[in-house]
């Protein structure tokens, strides 16, 4: 079975269970020989892949939509899985579909739930695994668009010891969803984990005024990209007289990153400070997913 054929297979048991179920069996029946299941998911993937084109095709961001409720926090998925998408073409790059963040774990009713609650809140699609140097073209592409806030010269700037520890700051968190699509730049064998979570996107973080050691925090990927997306569609950059710890720690747990937006040299800076560090205006943007 090729690998198109088997996304759509996967789709479908994902969409349709019953379907899928009734199909099966009656090729298992009636269908002819060794070649019945085969056919079976042939038919089925040509069928998901209609309904691809068709209106059915936005079911997978239908069950972001608070359950009995029209809030249309599925019309914001969709939206920011757009800017993301967008994204990604400057490094040639794609975004897994809802379905397979559902097919993951992702608590679409919970995101739901949360989203509508809170209009601080953003959805954020993130790939981890693109290392620095596919977040330093990300960002060079975005400098690039007309009104952009960034610097062409140097859009993103990442310390030293941020930059070598890169992988190990762009780990997903245990126990978060991830859905493996391709092959990152981190060597032979790495991959592009992408997760779907919810950051609180004030222009300050969430929780102020806390050291590392006051999480969770959003991972190095979700901050770069939610940063973005916010300037895909013109809003002003985050951070821009504040500080946000990120996921993960260096030098044996002694220091951690942080992330500013920087107005004056139009960048965003990922510098370092010890895990203690804390001041009014360094905090925490608490994920959920």
């Amino acid at each position: 079975m090729g690998a198109r054929v088997g996304d759509e297979l996967k789709l479908a048991q994902l969409l349709f269970p019953d379907l899928v179920r009734d199909v099966q069996a009656a090729f298992e029946t009636n269908g002819d020989g060794a070649d019945g299941p085969t056919q079976a998911e042939a038919t089925l993937a040509h069928a998901v892949q209609q309904l691809k084109s068709s209106s059915l095709g936005h079911a997978g961001f239908d069950a972001f939509e608070v359950p009995g409720h029209h809030s249309g926090t599925d019309a914001v998925v969709a939206t920011a899985f757009d800017e993301v998408r967008r994204i990604m073409t400057w490094i040639g790059g794609s975004v897994p579909e809802p379905e397979a963040f559902l097919a993951a774990g992702v608590d679409a009713v919970k995101l739901a739930s949360a989203l509508s609650g809170d209009a601080d809140l953003a959805i954020v699609p993130a790939p981890h695994g693109i290392g620095a140097s596919g977040w330093r073209s990300l960002y060079r592409g975005a400098a690039r668009q007309p009104g952009s806030p960034l610097s062409l010269a140097e859009p993103l700037v990442l310390a030293e010891e941020i930059a070598q520890s890169f992988a190990t700051l762009d780990d997903v968190p245990e126990g978060v969803p991830a859905v493996v699509a391709g092959e990152g730049s981190g060597g032979a064998g790495a991959e592009v984990r992408w997760t779907l979570r919810l950051i609180p996107a004030g222009a300050t973080p969430a929780v102020l005024g806390l050291s590392h050691l006051h999480g969770p925090h959003a991972t190095i990927a979700e901050m770069l990209m939610l940063q973005l997306m916010r300037m895909t569609r013109g809003a002003d950059p985050l951070d821009a007289r504040s500080f946000t710890w990120l996921n993960g720690v260096l030098s044996d747990g002694r220091f951690a990153a942080r992330h500013v937006f920087d107005a004056g040299e139009r960048n965003v800076r990922v510098t370092s400070r010890e895990v203690g560090n804390q001041g009014p205006h360094l905090g925490a943007r608490p994920p959920i997913g």
